[in-house]
Protein backbone atom coordinates (compact mmCIF):
# COMPACT_ATOMS: atom_id res chain seq x y z
CA UNK A 1 0.00 0.00 0.00
CA UNK A 2 1.55 3.63 -0.71
CA UNK A 3 -0.08 4.94 1.81
CA UNK A 4 -2.81 6.98 0.53
CA UNK A 5 -6.94 6.45 -0.13
CA UNK A 6 -7.72 5.15 -3.85
CA UNK A 7 -11.25 4.63 -3.31
CA UNK A 8 -10.89 0.88 -3.45
CA UNK A 9 -11.07 -1.82 -0.82
CA UNK A 10 -7.93 -3.93 -0.84
CA UNK A 11 -8.37 -7.94 0.23
CA UNK A 12 -6.41 -10.31 1.06
CA UNK A 13 -7.29 -12.84 3.45
CA UNK A 14 -9.61 -10.01 5.16
CA UNK A 15 -11.01 -6.91 3.79
CA UNK A 16 -9.01 -3.75 4.69
CA UNK A 17 -9.94 -0.14 4.30
CA UNK A 18 -6.81 1.99 4.88
CA UNK A 19 -7.48 4.77 6.94
CA UNK A 20 -8.34 8.43 5.06
CA UNK A 21 -6.06 10.85 4.99
CA UNK A 22 -8.26 14.74 5.47
CA UNK A 23 -6.59 17.70 4.91
CA UNK A 24 -6.90 20.43 7.67
CA UNK A 25 -7.98 23.54 6.92
CA UNK A 26 -6.36 26.61 7.88
CA UNK A 27 -7.93 28.57 10.87
CA UNK A 28 -10.26 31.41 9.72
CA UNK A 29 -8.90 35.09 11.07
CA UNK A 30 -11.65 37.16 11.71
CA UNK A 31 -9.94 40.10 13.05
CA UNK A 32 -9.94 42.97 10.93
CA UNK A 33 -6.30 44.78 10.85
CA UNK A 34 -6.94 48.22 9.93
CA UNK A 35 -10.44 49.02 11.42
CA UNK A 36 -11.67 52.56 10.77
CA UNK A 37 -13.36 54.35 13.30
CA UNK A 38 -17.09 55.74 13.20
CA UNK A 39 -17.29 58.78 11.08
CA UNK A 40 -20.79 60.52 12.56
CA UNK A 41 -22.32 62.58 9.68
CA UNK A 42 -22.85 66.02 10.55
CA UNK A 43 -26.63 65.98 8.51
CA UNK A 44 -27.99 69.86 7.97
CA UNK A 45 -31.60 70.08 8.75
CA UNK A 46 -34.11 72.84 7.99
CA UNK A 47 -37.87 73.16 7.86
CA UNK A 48 -40.87 73.64 5.47
CA UNK A 49 -42.20 77.08 5.23
CA UNK A 50 -44.92 76.07 3.38
CA UNK A 51 -47.42 72.85 3.17
CA UNK A 52 -47.03 70.52 0.02
CA UNK A 53 -49.92 68.28 -1.18
CA UNK A 54 -49.48 64.43 -1.65
CA UNK A 55 -48.18 64.37 -5.22
CA UNK A 56 -46.30 67.90 -5.37
CA UNK A 57 -42.88 67.30 -6.83
CA UNK A 58 -41.92 70.92 -4.88
CA UNK A 59 -41.24 71.40 -1.35
CA UNK A 60 -41.09 75.18 -0.10
CA UNK A 61 -37.94 75.48 2.24
CA UNK A 62 -36.57 77.67 5.08
CA UNK A 63 -33.28 77.56 4.15
CA UNK A 64 -31.71 76.10 0.60
CA UNK A 65 -28.04 75.96 2.35
CA UNK A 66 -26.66 72.50 0.81
CA UNK A 67 -29.25 72.45 -1.29
CA UNK A 68 -28.41 72.01 -5.10
CA UNK A 69 -28.88 69.99 -7.98
CA UNK A 70 -28.76 66.60 -7.44
CA UNK A 71 -28.41 66.62 -3.90
CA UNK A 72 -30.27 64.10 -1.84
CA UNK A 73 -32.99 65.35 0.89
CA UNK A 74 -34.70 63.46 3.03
CA UNK A 75 -38.34 65.29 3.57
CA UNK A 76 -40.70 64.54 6.93
CA UNK A 77 -43.68 63.92 5.47
CA UNK A 78 -47.15 64.20 7.92
CA UNK A 79 -47.31 60.01 8.39
CA UNK A 80 -43.86 60.58 10.23
CA UNK A 81 -42.04 58.26 7.88
CA UNK A 82 -38.72 60.04 5.81
CA UNK A 83 -39.13 59.97 2.18
CA UNK A 84 -35.78 60.41 0.34
CA UNK A 85 -34.99 61.97 -2.97
CA UNK A 86 -33.06 64.45 -4.58
CA UNK A 87 -33.38 67.90 -5.77
CA UNK A 88 -33.59 68.40 -9.84
CA UNK A 89 -32.82 71.78 -10.08
CA UNK A 90 -31.42 74.53 -7.77
CA UNK A 91 -33.42 76.03 -5.79
CA UNK A 92 -35.44 79.49 -6.68
CA UNK A 93 -36.87 81.57 -3.92
CA UNK A 94 -36.99 78.66 -1.31
CA UNK A 95 -38.81 76.53 -4.21
CA UNK A 96 -36.92 72.85 -3.97
CA UNK A 97 -38.12 70.86 -7.57
CA UNK A 98 -37.86 67.11 -6.41
CA UNK A 99 -37.53 63.67 -8.38
CA UNK A 100 -40.50 61.89 -6.98
CA UNK A 101 -43.73 62.83 -6.47
CA UNK A 102 -44.57 63.35 -2.37
CA UNK A 103 -46.11 60.05 -0.82
CA UNK A 104 -47.79 62.14 1.12
CA UNK A 105 -48.73 65.71 2.96
CA UNK A 106 -45.86 67.66 4.21
CA UNK A 107 -47.25 70.32 7.11
CA UNK A 108 -45.37 73.62 7.41
CA UNK A 109 -42.63 72.96 9.85
CA UNK A 110 -41.93 69.50 8.70
CA UNK A 111 -38.22 68.78 9.28
CA UNK A 112 -35.90 68.36 6.00
CA UNK A 113 -32.46 66.33 6.35
CA UNK A 114 -29.65 67.36 3.68
CA UNK A 115 -26.88 64.84 4.35
CA UNK A 116 -23.44 65.64 4.94
CA UNK A 117 -21.49 65.56 1.49
CA UNK A 118 -18.20 66.58 2.47
CA UNK A 119 -16.72 63.53 3.19
CA UNK A 120 -17.87 59.97 4.11
CA UNK A 121 -21.68 59.52 4.83
CA UNK A 122 -23.82 57.29 6.34
CA UNK A 123 -26.70 57.89 3.93
CA UNK A 124 -25.90 56.32 0.50
CA UNK A 125 -24.98 57.91 -2.36
CA UNK A 126 -25.59 58.04 -5.96
CA UNK A 127 -23.41 59.23 -9.26
CA UNK A 128 -24.86 62.46 -11.13
CA UNK A 129 -26.00 59.50 -14.30
CA UNK A 130 -27.68 57.11 -11.67
CA UNK A 131 -29.81 60.18 -10.48
CA UNK A 132 -30.64 61.37 -13.84
CA UNK A 133 -31.34 57.90 -14.98
CA UNK A 134 -34.12 57.70 -12.65
CA UNK A 135 -35.78 60.37 -13.76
Amino acid sequence: MDGYYTGTIVCSNTCYDPPRVFPKAPTDKQAVENARPDKSSANTTTTTSAASSKCDKTVTLTSTTGIYNLVSIGITLDNDDIQWTFATAAPALGVVAINEKLTDDVAKGNTVVIPDTSGETSVVSYTAAQRLAAI
